[in-house]
Protein backbone atom coordinates (compact mmCIF):
# COMPACT_ATOMS: atom_id res chain seq x y z
CA UNK A 1 0.00 0.00 0.00
CA UNK A 2 2.67 2.07 0.58
CA UNK A 3 4.49 1.57 -2.84
CA UNK A 4 0.89 2.19 -4.25
CA UNK A 5 1.12 5.74 -2.33
CA UNK A 6 4.29 6.41 -3.68
CA UNK A 7 3.88 5.78 -6.94
CA UNK A 8 0.13 7.93 -7.05
CA UNK A 9 2.38 10.97 -5.49
CA UNK A 10 5.01 10.51 -8.55
CA UNK A 11 2.08 10.51 -11.20
CA UNK A 12 0.52 13.62 -9.52
CA UNK A 13 3.76 15.30 -9.83
CA UNK A 14 4.34 14.06 -13.44
CA UNK A 15 0.94 15.57 -14.51
CA UNK A 16 1.30 18.92 -12.54
CA UNK A 17 4.52 19.48 -14.70
CA UNK A 18 3.13 18.58 -17.94
CA UNK A 19 0.39 21.13 -17.11
CA UNK A 20 2.68 24.01 -16.67
CA UNK A 21 3.88 23.33 -20.59
CA UNK A 22 3.62 26.27 -22.75
CA UNK A 23 4.54 26.57 -26.49
CA UNK A 24 5.72 29.89 -27.67
CA UNK A 25 6.00 30.48 -31.74
CA UNK A 26 8.16 33.17 -32.57
CA UNK A 27 7.59 34.59 -35.75
CA UNK A 28 11.67 35.14 -36.94
CA UNK A 29 10.92 36.30 -40.03
CA UNK A 30 9.26 39.29 -38.74
CA UNK A 31 10.81 42.85 -39.19
CA UNK A 32 11.24 45.84 -37.10
CA UNK A 33 9.27 48.48 -36.48
CA UNK A 34 9.82 52.67 -35.58
CA UNK A 35 9.59 53.33 -32.01
CA UNK A 36 8.33 57.07 -31.36
CA UNK A 37 8.15 59.18 -28.09
CA UNK A 38 7.47 62.93 -27.62
CA UNK A 39 5.81 64.48 -24.92
CA UNK A 40 5.25 68.57 -26.08
CA UNK A 41 4.09 70.68 -23.25
CA UNK A 42 5.61 73.99 -21.79
CA UNK A 43 9.31 73.11 -22.35
CA UNK A 44 11.08 75.54 -24.12
CA UNK A 45 11.82 73.31 -26.72
CA UNK A 46 9.82 69.83 -27.83
CA UNK A 47 12.22 66.52 -28.13
CA UNK A 48 11.50 63.77 -30.61
CA UNK A 49 13.11 60.30 -30.20
CA UNK A 50 12.35 57.95 -33.28
CA UNK A 51 14.11 54.50 -33.69
CA UNK A 52 14.05 51.43 -35.49
CA UNK A 53 13.28 48.31 -33.33
CA UNK A 54 14.67 44.60 -34.22
CA UNK A 55 12.21 42.00 -33.72
CA UNK A 56 12.33 39.29 -31.33
CA UNK A 57 14.54 36.82 -32.86
CA UNK A 58 15.56 38.66 -35.55
CA UNK A 59 18.69 39.49 -36.36
CA UNK A 60 20.48 42.46 -34.69
CA UNK A 61 22.08 45.09 -36.91
CA UNK A 62 22.65 47.81 -34.24
CA UNK A 63 20.97 50.22 -36.88
CA UNK A 64 18.53 51.66 -34.50
CA UNK A 65 19.28 55.49 -34.69
CA UNK A 66 18.31 56.87 -38.32
CA UNK A 67 20.30 58.58 -39.88
CA UNK A 68 17.38 60.18 -42.14
CA UNK A 69 13.75 59.87 -41.57
CA UNK A 70 11.02 61.93 -43.16
CA UNK A 71 9.53 63.42 -39.75
CA UNK A 72 6.47 65.69 -39.99
CA UNK A 73 5.59 67.67 -36.71
CA UNK A 74 2.33 69.85 -36.95
CA UNK A 75 0.65 72.00 -34.36
CA UNK A 76 -2.89 72.84 -35.63
CA UNK A 77 -2.12 71.46 -38.45
CA UNK A 78 0.66 73.73 -38.95
CA UNK A 79 3.93 71.91 -39.78
CA UNK A 80 6.92 72.96 -37.29
CA UNK A 81 9.47 71.20 -39.40
CA UNK A 82 11.50 69.18 -36.92
CA UNK A 83 15.13 69.08 -37.00
CA UNK A 84 17.89 66.61 -36.20
CA UNK A 85 20.20 66.79 -33.89
CA UNK A 86 24.03 65.70 -34.83
CA UNK A 87 25.55 66.61 -31.59
CA UNK A 88 24.18 67.59 -28.24
CA UNK A 89 23.40 70.86 -26.91
CA UNK A 90 21.40 71.67 -24.23
CA UNK A 91 18.84 68.60 -23.13
CA UNK A 92 19.01 67.72 -26.85
CA UNK A 93 21.30 64.64 -27.68
CA UNK A 94 22.49 63.04 -30.40
CA UNK A 95 19.92 61.15 -32.98
CA UNK A 96 16.57 63.14 -31.52
CA UNK A 97 14.97 65.55 -33.50
CA UNK A 98 13.46 68.44 -31.70
CA UNK A 99 11.26 71.58 -32.25
CA UNK A 100 12.37 75.01 -30.51
CA UNK A 101 9.29 76.24 -28.55
CA UNK A 102 6.68 75.13 -26.15
CA UNK A 103 3.33 73.81 -27.28
CA UNK A 104 -0.09 76.07 -25.95
CA UNK A 105 -2.23 73.76 -23.73
CA UNK A 106 -5.14 73.01 -25.95
CA UNK A 107 -3.43 72.63 -29.27
CA UNK A 108 -3.75 69.30 -31.09
CA UNK A 109 -0.01 67.67 -32.13
CA UNK A 110 0.11 65.03 -34.73
CA UNK A 111 3.40 63.64 -35.77
CA UNK A 112 3.76 61.01 -39.02
CA UNK A 113 7.40 59.50 -39.85
CA UNK A 114 8.45 57.15 -42.37
CA UNK A 115 12.47 56.00 -43.11
CA UNK A 116 11.28 53.68 -46.13
CA UNK A 117 12.49 50.51 -44.38
CA UNK A 118 9.75 49.64 -42.01
CA UNK A 119 6.03 50.63 -42.18
CA UNK A 120 5.23 54.33 -41.86
CA UNK A 121 3.90 55.45 -38.39
CA UNK A 122 1.48 58.20 -37.12
CA UNK A 123 0.28 59.60 -33.92
CA UNK A 124 -1.80 62.30 -32.66
CA UNK A 125 -2.74 64.30 -28.69
CA UNK A 126 -4.47 67.03 -27.49
CA UNK A 127 -2.28 69.31 -24.94
CA UNK A 128 -4.30 69.46 -21.64
CA UNK A 129 -6.03 72.57 -20.40
CA UNK A 130 -3.38 74.86 -18.15
CA UNK A 131 -3.98 73.87 -14.12
CA UNK A 132 -5.62 76.57 -12.53
CA UNK A 133 -4.19 78.09 -9.55
CA UNK A 134 -3.98 76.52 -6.26
CA UNK A 135 -3.69 76.50 -2.77
CA UNK A 136 -0.78 75.28 -0.96
CA UNK A 137 0.72 73.80 2.56
CA UNK A 138 4.26 72.89 2.83
CA UNK A 139 6.90 71.84 5.22
CA UNK A 140 10.41 70.21 4.62
CA UNK A 141 8.84 66.32 5.07
CA UNK A 142 5.29 66.99 3.44
CA UNK A 143 2.82 68.81 0.76
CA UNK A 144 -0.50 69.44 0.07
CA UNK A 145 -2.30 70.99 -2.62
CA UNK A 146 -5.68 72.06 -3.31
CA UNK A 147 -7.46 73.11 -6.54
CA UNK A 148 -10.55 73.50 -8.21
CA UNK A 149 -11.31 71.68 -11.80
CA UNK A 150 -13.61 71.34 -14.13
CA UNK A 151 -14.44 67.58 -13.40
CA UNK A 152 -12.80 66.85 -16.79
CA UNK A 153 -12.99 62.98 -18.05
CA UNK A 154 -9.16 61.44 -18.34
CA UNK A 155 -7.45 64.46 -16.56
CA UNK A 156 -4.48 63.09 -14.50
CA UNK A 157 -2.73 65.45 -11.97
CA UNK A 158 0.83 65.24 -10.80
CA UNK A 159 2.69 67.01 -7.77
CA UNK A 160 6.67 67.71 -7.52
CA UNK A 161 8.63 69.72 -5.27
CA UNK A 162 12.14 70.93 -6.41
CA UNK A 163 14.31 72.29 -3.39
CA UNK A 164 17.01 75.35 -4.09
CA UNK A 165 20.03 74.79 -1.34
CA UNK A 166 22.68 77.99 -1.09
CA UNK A 167 26.25 77.60 0.57
CA UNK A 168 27.96 81.22 1.12
CA UNK A 169 31.17 80.71 3.22
CA UNK A 170 32.21 84.30 2.62
CA UNK A 171 34.49 83.79 -0.17
CA UNK A 172 32.53 81.54 -2.27
CA UNK A 173 29.10 80.57 -2.97
CA UNK A 174 27.47 77.31 -4.12
CA UNK A 175 23.83 77.11 -5.37
CA UNK A 176 22.18 73.72 -5.84
CA UNK A 177 19.02 72.71 -7.24
CA UNK A 178 17.33 69.17 -6.75
CA UNK A 179 14.07 67.31 -6.76
CA UNK A 180 12.88 66.09 -3.18
CA UNK A 181 11.61 62.45 -3.57
CA UNK A 182 7.89 61.51 -2.90
CA UNK A 183 8.07 59.26 -0.30
CA UNK A 184 6.06 56.33 0.64
CA UNK A 185 3.21 57.48 2.63
CA UNK A 186 2.09 54.35 4.31
CA UNK A 187 -1.15 56.14 5.09
CA UNK A 188 -3.12 59.41 5.41
CA UNK A 189 -0.57 62.48 6.57
CA UNK A 190 -1.81 64.03 9.83
CA UNK A 191 -4.37 67.05 8.62
CA UNK A 192 -3.79 66.55 4.72
CA UNK A 193 -6.25 64.59 2.49
CA UNK A 194 -4.37 61.44 0.78
CA UNK A 195 -5.46 59.21 -1.86
CA UNK A 196 -3.34 55.95 -3.08
CA UNK A 197 -4.37 55.54 -6.81
CA UNK A 198 -1.04 56.98 -7.67
CA UNK A 199 2.70 55.98 -9.12
CA UNK A 200 5.83 57.94 -8.92
CA UNK A 201 7.39 58.80 -12.70
CA UNK A 202 10.83 60.43 -13.20
CA UNK A 203 9.80 63.44 -15.59
CA UNK A 204 13.20 63.93 -17.50
CA UNK A 205 14.98 67.00 -19.43
CA UNK A 206 16.64 64.47 -22.03
CA UNK A 207 13.30 63.41 -22.88
CA UNK A 208 10.68 65.96 -22.71
CA UNK A 209 13.08 68.75 -22.86
CA UNK A 210 14.47 71.74 -20.75
CA UNK A 211 16.95 70.82 -17.77
CA UNK A 212 16.86 68.30 -15.36
CA UNK A 213 13.83 66.01 -13.81
CA UNK A 214 10.91 66.33 -11.60
CA UNK A 215 10.67 63.54 -9.51
CA UNK A 216 6.68 63.37 -9.93
CA UNK A 217 3.64 61.47 -8.04
CA UNK A 218 0.88 61.23 -10.68
CA UNK A 219 -2.72 60.15 -9.48
CA UNK A 220 -5.53 58.88 -11.36
CA UNK A 221 -8.46 60.50 -12.96
CA UNK A 222 -10.50 59.44 -9.80
CA UNK A 223 -9.19 61.79 -7.70
CA UNK A 224 -11.33 64.88 -9.34
CA UNK A 225 -14.46 65.23 -6.72
CA UNK A 226 -17.28 67.06 -7.05
CA UNK A 227 -15.16 69.90 -9.08
CA UNK A 228 -11.67 69.78 -6.34
CA UNK A 229 -8.71 67.84 -6.40
CA UNK A 230 -6.50 67.41 -3.31
CA UNK A 231 -3.07 65.64 -3.26
CA UNK A 232 -0.51 65.49 -1.19
CA UNK A 233 2.33 63.19 -0.09
CA UNK A 234 5.15 62.94 2.27
CA UNK A 235 8.57 63.97 0.44
CA UNK A 236 12.58 63.50 1.51
CA UNK A 237 16.05 64.43 0.29
CA UNK A 238 18.99 62.85 -0.53
CA UNK A 239 21.83 65.56 1.07
CA UNK A 240 24.21 63.37 -1.19
CA UNK A 241 22.71 65.28 -3.99
CA UNK A 242 23.61 68.60 -2.51
CA UNK A 243 26.92 70.20 -1.82
CA UNK A 244 28.65 69.52 1.66
CA UNK A 245 29.28 72.76 3.73
CA UNK A 246 30.89 73.36 7.10
CA UNK A 247 29.43 74.27 10.11
CA UNK A 248 30.49 77.90 9.51
CA UNK A 249 28.83 77.86 6.13
CA UNK A 250 25.88 79.91 5.67
CA UNK A 251 22.84 78.01 4.23
CA UNK A 252 19.70 78.57 3.25
CA UNK A 253 16.95 76.36 1.47
CA UNK A 254 13.61 77.65 -0.41
CA UNK A 255 11.27 75.34 -2.46
CA UNK A 256 8.93 75.28 -5.75
CA UNK A 257 6.03 73.44 -5.63
CA UNK A 258 4.69 72.04 -9.25
CA UNK A 259 1.57 70.51 -10.16
CA UNK A 260 1.03 68.78 -13.51
CA UNK A 261 -1.68 68.04 -15.64
CA UNK A 262 -1.12 65.41 -17.87
CA UNK A 263 -3.15 63.74 -21.40
CA UNK A 264 -4.88 60.42 -20.84
CA UNK A 265 -2.36 58.97 -23.28
CA UNK A 266 0.87 59.74 -20.89
CA UNK A 267 -0.68 58.70 -17.95
CA UNK A 268 -1.49 54.73 -19.46
CA UNK A 269 1.72 54.74 -21.30
CA UNK A 270 3.56 55.63 -17.38
CA UNK A 271 1.53 53.15 -15.78
CA UNK A 272 1.95 50.48 -18.28
CA UNK A 273 5.98 50.56 -18.23
CA UNK A 274 5.01 50.58 -14.35
CA UNK A 275 3.15 47.50 -14.15
CA UNK A 276 5.57 45.84 -16.43
CA UNK A 277 8.58 46.76 -14.47
CA UNK A 278 10.74 43.63 -13.87
CA UNK A 279 13.62 44.22 -11.70
CA UNK A 280 13.01 44.07 -7.68
CA UNK A 281 14.61 47.60 -7.05
CA UNK A 282 13.86 49.78 -9.98
CA UNK A 283 12.99 50.13 -13.64
CA UNK A 284 13.87 53.18 -15.57
CA UNK A 285 13.08 54.01 -18.79
CA UNK A 286 13.75 57.99 -19.73
CA UNK A 287 10.25 58.49 -18.13
CA UNK A 288 9.40 56.45 -15.34
CA UNK A 289 11.11 54.97 -12.41
CA UNK A 290 8.85 52.63 -10.80
CA UNK A 291 9.00 50.46 -7.56
CA UNK A 292 8.51 46.88 -7.54
CA UNK A 293 6.34 44.93 -5.57
CA UNK A 294 7.24 41.22 -6.75
CA UNK A 295 10.44 39.80 -8.35
CA UNK A 296 8.39 36.74 -10.23
CA UNK A 297 8.43 38.33 -13.36
CA UNK A 298 12.53 38.07 -13.40
CA UNK A 299 12.34 33.80 -13.68
CA UNK A 300 9.61 34.25 -16.51
CA UNK A 301 6.88 33.18 -14.39
CA UNK A 302 4.93 36.58 -14.75
CA UNK A 303 3.14 37.28 -17.68
CA UNK A 304 4.47 40.24 -19.77
CA UNK A 305 2.45 43.63 -19.50
CA UNK A 306 2.45 44.99 -23.00
CA UNK A 307 3.60 48.83 -22.65
CA UNK A 308 0.67 51.07 -23.98
CA UNK A 309 1.05 52.60 -27.63
CA UNK A 310 -0.79 55.27 -29.70
CA UNK A 311 1.61 55.12 -32.09
CA UNK A 312 -0.24 53.49 -35.67
CA UNK A 313 1.82 50.53 -37.12
CA UNK A 314 4.59 51.46 -34.56
CA UNK A 315 5.60 51.69 -30.56
CA UNK A 316 5.97 54.26 -28.31
CA UNK A 317 3.39 57.22 -27.70
CA UNK A 318 2.48 60.91 -28.83
CA UNK A 319 1.91 62.93 -25.66
CA UNK A 320 1.09 65.74 -24.10
CA UNK A 321 1.04 68.07 -20.13
CA UNK A 322 1.01 71.17 -18.70
CA UNK A 323 2.60 72.61 -15.29
CA UNK A 324 2.04 75.50 -13.02
CA UNK A 325 4.79 76.09 -10.34
CA UNK A 326 4.70 78.65 -7.21
CA UNK A 327 7.55 80.85 -7.35
CA UNK A 328 10.07 80.63 -4.71
CA UNK A 329 8.83 79.44 -1.38
CA UNK A 330 10.74 80.03 2.04
CA UNK A 331 10.01 78.08 5.15
CA UNK A 332 12.29 80.30 8.00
Amino acid sequence: MRYRHYTLIILALAVLFQGCERQFDIDISATGKLFLQCFPGQRDTTIIQLYKTNPLGGKVDFSSILDEADLSFKVNGVECNPQKARQRFGSVYPGCWFVPGNVPSGAKVEITAECGIVDPVGASTVIPALVPEFSYILSDDAVSISLNVDNAANTYYGLAVICERTVDNGDTREVWTVNMDPLDDGGKIAGMPYNRTCMDIEFDGRTVGGKGKDNVRVWSDEVSKEGKVDLAMRIGLDDGKLPIYDMGDSVSLRYKVRVYRFSRELFLYAESLFLSSYDVNTYSSGIISAPVSGSWGKYGITPPVLSFTNVSNGLGVLAGWTMRETEWISLD
